[in-house]
């Protein structure tokens, strides 16, 4: 659950920078009501960094659980989920005042409405703080044994380039598996 609401909160990235932009240009201004941007600015900074560093250790995160081998059949990379993504859900948060209280209020309601939805249904939300990191999804189908499946496979590879390879993954979730590593002639690099 824990990794699961550090995705969710990295995921609305974009807005967090935006208003914490807002919140300092109103504090330059000397805004009446500046406890608002005083106690936000802070909270959303620090959980930027906290829900970081746990993505970074889940990430990176050896060991053998969660782990399943692929051979990479078919991929095809997904160019516009997370654009996709922040136009859908995102950019409709801008619509919220977070310069006064209540605009925060309601603000908070609704984020915590929306992330009750993710974690019961395990919806991965795509992340710009993922791309930046070099992160793409692609669409794969996968041969395990003698079935081939279709899953969303998170990966800092090319997997469209990696036909016929065969891939280790964490899983994330039903559809969404992270590729930890690949393996070339037997090595995994």
């Amino acid at each position: 659950m824990i990794i699961e609401f550090s995705m969710y909160y990295l995921s609305f990235l974009p807005l967090w920078i935006s208003i914490i932009i807002i919140d300092a240009v109103n504090l330059g201004r000397g805004t009446t009501n500046k406890w608002t941007e005083i106690i936000s600015m802070p909270v959303i900074m620090l959980g930027i960094i906290v829900c970081s560093i746990l993505a970074y250790k889940w990430l990176t995160k050896k060991g053998i659980i969660n782990r399943e081998k692929y051979k990479v059949e078919k991929a095809k990379e997904e160019r516009f989920v997370t654009a996709e993504f922040i136009m859908s859900y995102v950019l409709p948060l801008f619509a919220f005042d977070f310069t006064q209280w209540d605009g925060v209020l309601l603000f908070s309601l609704f984020f915590s409405i929306f992330w009750l939805l993710v974690h019961r249904h395990k919806y991965f939300c795509t992340n710009l703080a993922l791309e930046f990191c070099g992160y793409r999804v692609y669409e794969c189908e996968l041969q395990i044994g003698k079935e081939t499946i279709s899953k969303l496979i998170v990966s800092r590879n090319e997997l469209d380039g990696l036909v016929g390879t065969t891939i280790r993954t964490r899983k994330y979730n039903n559809d969404y598996h992270f590729e930890v590593g690949v393996e070339q002639g037997g090595e995994e690099r």
